[in-house]
């Protein structure tokens, strides 16, 4: 399991930095190079894991994250970060712009984007509740954002009784669909990740978006 979360780590790093205009200069590195540059990236990942993107005070984004930017500035963004004109389409799309302008790194802006952008039906998946179920349960903890309800669930220093509850009902729910051997899981964040992968919702709509394409 941790390797396949290293592995995909990697790749959304490897698809970050390919956006940038010198990342070929990758493959002119030797391996002692690249196993440098990695280690690097890692820690940087890292540190940059432990910022509060959504309590940060965006010059462009209001505090419900709606994007308030001139058609010039943004127009300035897009040229400096090299972002493809048709494939900003989204709110996402502009969301991804507008970070990357407010935060100059792309790391950064990734991260932040994830976070920002995170949504009740993404954690539904994770939980094995409906969007709606999920956003109504969040909200009755006290959450307006899915992202914090996320970071109150995986966060295991808290003892809280409703956390462990909801925690429990989870298992239970999870047991009646299969035998899971749940109680291996060394914290709540690699549950809820088994969680998705397992989610007989998510793949069935999994396998049917992909039979389109």
């Amino acid at each position: 399991m941790k390797n396949k979360v290293f592995i995909l780590a990697l790749f959304i790093s490897i698809y970050g930095f390919a956006q940038n205009k010198n990342h070929q200069d990758l493959q002119k590195m030797s391996k002692e190079e690249l196993a440098f540059f990695w280690e690097r990236k890692k820690l940087k990942i890292d540190s940059l894991s432990k910022i509060d993107f959504l309590s940060r005070n965006y010059k462009h984004l209001d505090s419900n994250f709606n994007i308030s930017i001139s058609k010039e500035l943004f127009d300035t963004a897009v040229e400096k970060y090299k972002f493809i004109r048709p494939r900003i389409r989204k709110y996402r799309d502009s969301l991804s712009v507008v970070l990357a302008y407010e935060l100059d790194d792309e790391d950064a802006s990734r991260i932040a984007k994830i976070r920002i952008g995170y949504t009740w039906l993404r954690f539904a998946y994770h939980i094995w509740l409906s969007e709606k179920e999920c956003e109504k349960i969040g909200r009755n903890f006290g959450f307006t954002h899915p992202y914090r309800f996320k970071e109150f669930l995986v966060d295991d220093t808290n003892k809280e009784k409703r956390r462990l509850n909801f925690i429990d009902d989870l298992k239970k729910r999870m047991k009646k669909e299969n035998s899971y051997q749940l109680d291996t899981f060394p914290n709540t964040n690699k549950l809820l990740n088994f969680a998705l992968l397992e989610n007989p919702i998510r793949k069935k709509a999994f396998k049917k978006k992909h039979k389109k394409h």
